[in-house]
């Protein structure tokens, strides 16, 4: 994303919410349209839900047997693919008036944890439960190749920008790097802290829930948790990994500004490379993080209504739409005071 002439830069001390919309069910993903104009959610239940951000019109689109947690919109800007636990990946023509897909396809055995788009939007790649890696013909509508198997829980795969490689992390927070070009491993990376094995509860917890690139393809960073001291009191605390994508070392663990716990459920890295931004839902952690790559702590905490489930980022940069467990997404926008809109 190139920031546009006279768009202000954001500031993320200014953070605030500027529009909410209200559903009856905990929400757990978001995500805006190329236009901007719609935002999309899905939550414990199958449908998904559109909003229009100018009118608040609000329609529900049918077409998964099971909790959706992926979308990603294609280069035309209407159309979308999702993905949810029942396994399956949808193309939808994304028309005003369509309220179900043109075609779903049996993607995986088991949930699908996470969908990715590659730069030119030719190719989607799937991870899920059944612990593969796969790669999607966006056009022709079918599968491409099976690249390896994980031996846990694929939580999330991202595309490099450079459109060589794709990144895949599991449950245990092993994060492989595949090549495109021969559907080889290439190398495995550490995301680690984003594990933990309680010998006391024979219990893990864990796995890298979000991944994303800065622009310029240095930087990978990935959401969880670490820390976890009690698996089933929920005793957890929310943590972003960040790695140097050319040698492959894990750089900097990117920890919350207090004692809050949950988990950090969704992590984007801003496309003016200057800050890392990462919700959070939990006993206590309602909030979202603003980080540069080089301190721990965030340069700025902004406290959420209820508990995060996911994070999206308007194509205006200025804005994040972000999905709650309360049944709510709102938008919170950073563009500086004065120039405010609303």
């Amino acid at each position: 994303m190139k920031k546009a002439e006279g768009v202000p830069a954001p500031d993320p001390s200014q953070a605030r919410i500027t529009q909410k919309f209200e559903h009856d069910r905990p929400l757990n993903v978001c995500a805006f349209d190329h236009s901007g104009k719609c935002l999309y959610a899905a939550g414990e239940e199958n449908p998904i839900q559109r909003w229009n951000l100018e009118t608040g019109e609000k329609t529900t689109l049918h077409g998964h047997a099971s909790w959706v947690r992926g979308f990603t919109f294609l280069p035309s800007g209407k159309e979308f693919i999702t993905s949810a636990y029942d396994g399956r990946l949808a193309w939808w023509s994304g028309e005003p008036d369509s309220t179900s897909p043109d075609f779903a396809i049996d993607a995986h055995t088991g949930w699908v944890r996470s969908i990715a788009l590659s730069p030119r939007g030719q190719t989607l790649a799937s991870c899920g439960n059944d612990g593969a890696v796969r790669l999607w013909s966006t056009a022709e509508r079918k599968l491409i190749r099976e690249l390896g198997q994980h031996e846990s829980h694929v939580y999330s795969v991202a595309f490099h920008p450079g459109g060589e490689f794709l990144a895949s992390a599991d449950h245990k927070g092993i994060v492989k790097q595949w090549d495109l070009a021969n559907g080889k491993l290439v190398r495995e990376l550490d995301a680690s802290p984003l594990y933990t094995w309680h010998k006391g509860y024979r219990a893990a917890a864990g796995g890298v829930r979000k991944m994303d690139f800065s622009r310029d393809g240095r930087w990978l960073v990935g959401c969880g948790l670490t820390d976890a001291t009690d698996t089933f009191g929920q005793v957890v605390h929310p943590a972003v990994v960040v790695i140097d994508w050319e040698s492959g070392e894990r750089t900097r663990l990117l920890r919350s500004s207090g004692d809050e716990l949950g988990v950090g459920w969704g992590v984007t890295f801003h496309p003016s490379m200057e800050f890392v931004c990462a919700v959070c839902g939990g006993r206590n952690g309602r909030h979202l993080y603003f980080w540069t790559t080089d301190e721990e702590k965030p340069f700025h905490t902004f406290q959420l209504p209820s508990a995060a489930r996911d994070l999206a980022l308007h194509p205006d940069g200025l804005r994040f739409g972000v999905a709650l467990f309360d049944g709510t997404v709102r938008v919170i926008d950073v563009t500086p005071t004065r120039e405010r809109r609303f």
